[in-house]
């Protein structure tokens, strides 16, 4: 993958969508290896959370709500938002490491030859997973402080800032700055894509997390939680700590797909804007 030619590309909304899941087609194995190594320890931490906040009352519902917990909780540990930042920082790693190796045009076939694209990305993506969850955060906290419209009007153009952070040689406040101005410029567009790209994924996580229902429904109607647990209660519960790991990290698996249409959407858009690959150009031969 050239970066100057397939990401700084005028392209529509759909053709982002498909840019994305083109890429994820040609490296789906790095894709899956990576993410297998990056996000399982985190989806292992957070379902062992899972299990374990309100340990009393083992059939909390609130407790089966997959994926981020938002909102006035003042009963969710800290340990738990902090491993959920940890979630988003590992999902920027894998979705930057892959676009600075695709970049060289040499993507490794082993994890080894990720590490030096993942260490990279290492500090940029936590930077990045901070600001965006702070924001994440503020958002889902606030929201019956003030209207839902502004504070979402801001959110959508952020979700730019960090490829223009990642992807540029430039401030984090330059970054903010660019992002901002590309997203509000693309608004309309970026919000109708993200959208796009949440509802297939969504899909695909609900086909996977089909089982882990069925298994839920045995445990909550089926099995009797009253009295002593059982051999068969016990085996249904680590059934489920699995499936509830498979859910978090196809969860997860569906964030990078989002982070990496945001991705091409600033390439279409700086390419547009700020005509980036003819900048660079210019600089490449002004070096020669």
């Amino acid at each position: 993958m050239d970066d100057r030619l397939s990401l700084y590309e005028e392209r529509s909304m759909s053709m982002c969508v498909e840019a994305t899941f083109d890429f994820i087609r040609i490296h789906i194995m790095t894709w899956l290896r990576l993410g297998a190594v990056l996000l399982l320890p985190v989806c292992m931490l957070l379902s062992l959370a899972v299990f374990t906040i309100d340990n009393d009352e083992f059939l909390n519902d609130t407790r089966w709500n997959l994926g981020f917990s938002w909102g006035d909780d003042d009963d969710t540990p800290f340990v738990f938002w902090l491993l959920e930042m940890l979630a988003l920082w590992a999902v920027m790693m894998l979705v930057y490491a892959l676009l600075f190796a695709a970049a060289d045009r040499k993507l490794p076939s082993s994890m080894r030859g990720m590490v030096h694209y993942v260490r990279r990305a290492a500090v940029r993506s936590l930077v990045s997973a901070i600001v965006l969850f702070v924001l994440l955060w503020a958002f889902f906290s606030f929201r019956s402080w003030f209207p839902v419209v502004p504070l979402l009007v801001i959110l959508v153009p952020m979700s730019l800032v960090p490829p223009v952070w990642m992807m540029e040689d430039c401030s984090f406040f330059t970054a903010v700055s660019k992002g901002l101005r590309l997203g509000f410029s693309s608004w309309f567009s970026l919000f109708f894509m993200v959208l796009m790209v949440i509802l297939i994924g969504g899909i695909i996580t609900l086909v996977v997390n089909v089982p882990w229902i069925i298994l839920q429904t045995i445990l909550t109607e089926i099995v009797p939680v009253n009295g002593e647990s059982g051999g068969g209660l016990l085996f249904i519960k680590w059934v489920i700590y699995v499936f509830t790991v498979l859910a978090y990290f196809c969860g997860l698996m569906v964030c990078s797909l989002v982070l990496l249409s945001c991705v091409f959407h600033y390439g279409s858009v700086s390419e547009r804007v700020d005509d980036a690959s003819l900048e660079s150009d210019i600089e490449h031969f002004e070096q020669l």
